[in-house]
């Protein structure tokens, strides 16, 4: 009788432990796999953001030195009662108004994105470096991403200017739409690390940080339709400026592409991390200096 409790518990050991055995296993792949980095790396990164901050630092100083005096208006939209049609139909006709709130020269807006990246890089090298190295262990940046929204959506803002939106409404909204772009990204690169089977969040994640980071240029389009189809006039150097900034804007999004899909050099965090950081570099310095050239 012992004999067949002991084979019958043999028997149940056998089927159980396969089945735990592979639950463990998927509890170890939904862990994030951390990226092997050693000190000296992280010391060269330290570095590099220490550069990255002083060249943003020096650049938007002499954006404001030496740069041009030209200005444009910031204004708010609002509803109010129109006098004349009101008289003319009898009854209260509402119409939209505008209120000029203040002037903002263009090579300050430039300084400001500049100063903005300049910041951000500085922080990711000081105060912020144990959180920054311990993400970018964990294959994930979140602080990059944060770099890439706040100062991206500063140029966003310094290319609305130049293309004539003024409503300090839309600015805001473009300047969102940039920051949600940041913000979305991360949360691709964690659900994809932590999916082993059903990648679909990840892949949800990259396609909503891709509309919202491509919703400024649909405005832009429009502004560029409309002059074309009322006789407007869109000065050259600005759709140099929409060229350049949109090129460099796709490269971030398609390395971000690679980086999810994990292909070629991309699935190795520090070559990632570098490629970023030289984005984000030519992004800002391209057009500060464009908005420069023009504000002359």
């Amino acid at each position: 009788m012992a004999e067949a409790k002991a084979a019958v518990a043999a028997v149940d050991a056998a089927t159980v432990t396969p089945k735990e055995t592979v639950k463990e296993s998927k509890v170890r792949a939904d862990v994030p796999v951390a990226t092997p980095m050693t000190e000296p790396e992280l010391q060269r990164l330290r570095k590099m953001n220490l550069w990255l901050a002083l060249a943003f630092g020096v650049q938007a100083i002499a954006v404001v030195l030496f740069g041009g005096s030209k200005a444009v208006p910031v204004i708010v939209n609002y509803l109010a009662p129109d006098q004349l049609a009101s008289e003319i139909n009898g009854h209260q006709v509402l119409g939209v108004a505008s209120r000029h709130i203040a002037d903002l020269r263009l090579t300050v807006v430039a300084a400001g994105f500049l100063v903005l990246f300049g910041l951000a890089s500085l922080a990711l090298a000081t105060i912020g470096r144990a959180h920054y190295e311990a993400r970018l262990r964990r294959g994930s940046n979140v602080g990059r991403w944060l770099v890439f929204g706040l100062g991206g959506g500063g140029m966003i803002v310094a290319l609305a200017l130049e293309s004539g939106i003024y409503s300090i409404a839309t600015l805001l909204i473009l300047f969102v739409s940039m920051l949600m772009c940041g913000a979305l990204e991360p949360l691709a690169e964690k659900f994809k690390a932590t999916e082993t089977k059903n990648p679909v969040l990840a892949h949800a994640m990259c396609a909503a940080a891709l509309v919202a980071g491509l919703v400024p240029w649909v405005v832009f389009a429009i502004g560029v339709v409309g002059a074309m189809a009322w006789n407007g006039k869109i000065p050259g150097s600005l759709y140099f400026m929409y060229g350049t900034t949109l090129v460099l804007l796709l490269c971030w999004l398609m390395g971000t592409h690679f980086r999810v899909t994990k292909r070629g050099k991309w699935t190795d965090t520090l070559y990632a991390e570098k490629m970023y950081m030289f984005l984000t570099l030519a992004s800002a310095t391209v057009l500060a200096w464009q908005i420069f050239a023009g504000a002359v």
